[in-house]
């Protein structure tokens, strides 16, 4: 009789679930916790990263803007007269006239034409944008009008067209090691209409 209420016991005595069920919630809730942490960690890592890629992105953008109106100011010139003209410290006074084939995709420290801010960029690489330029003249397509006058049999005529420098511009910033942004563009300047030089 003993053997049997003891057996009962057994089967009804259930205090030890509800500390093994308390423990497997917060087992759970522990695993949820460090999900969520890790999870947002890696989040604020993305949005940094973004936003570093951006920032060079739109500093590299930005040197093409200055490269084209610094290539117009030292053509018109015929070359800078000094290192560090109104915001750009050059490597090279007269860029200008580099050929096309001296240009590289990612200009640097000892091997760019030009740079900026001045203040800071002379022999420095990290923190300012880089750039590098080259040409080459090519011809562009003309018009041409023809006048007879058919009882004198003459005719007079008139042909035009031109030529250009087209340039590869190369713009990189890096702001470290490991992070930098370059952009390439073609700049067109018709030969024959430089403006006034300033420089």
């Amino acid at each position: 009789m003993n053997s049997e209420h003891t057996l009962g016991n057994i089967g009804s005595n259930e205090q030890g679930f509800v500390l093994v069920a308390s423990m497997m919630v917060l087992l759970i809730l522990v695993v949820i916790g460090i999900s969520a942490t890790t999870n947002t960690s890696i989040e604020l890592h993305i949005a940094g990263n973004d936003k570093v890629a951006k920032k060079n992105f739109y500093e590299a953008d930005g040197g093409t803007e200055l490269a084209a109106e610094a290539i117009e100011h030292n053509i018109s010139c015929t070359g800078f007269s000094s290192n560090a003209t109104h915001g750009i410290y050059a490597d090279t006074l007269n860029f200008w006239q580099n050929p096309v084939n001296a240009t590289t995709t990612k200009p640097a420290a000892g091997d760019r034409d030009f740079c900026y801010p001045s203040d800071i960029c002379d022999g420095i690489d990290i923190g300012v944008t880089s750039l590098s330029v080259g040409s080459e003249t090519a011809y562009s397509t003309g018009a041409a009008i023809q006048q007879h006058a058919g009882y004198e049999g003459k005719g007079k005529g008139a042909a035009g067209s031109g030529a250009y420098l087209l340039y590869d511009v190369f713009s990189r910033y890096r702001q470290s090691a490991d992070s930098e942004a370059s952009v390439r563009l073609e700049w067109r300047h018709n030969i024959g209409q430089e403006g006034t030089c300033y420089y």
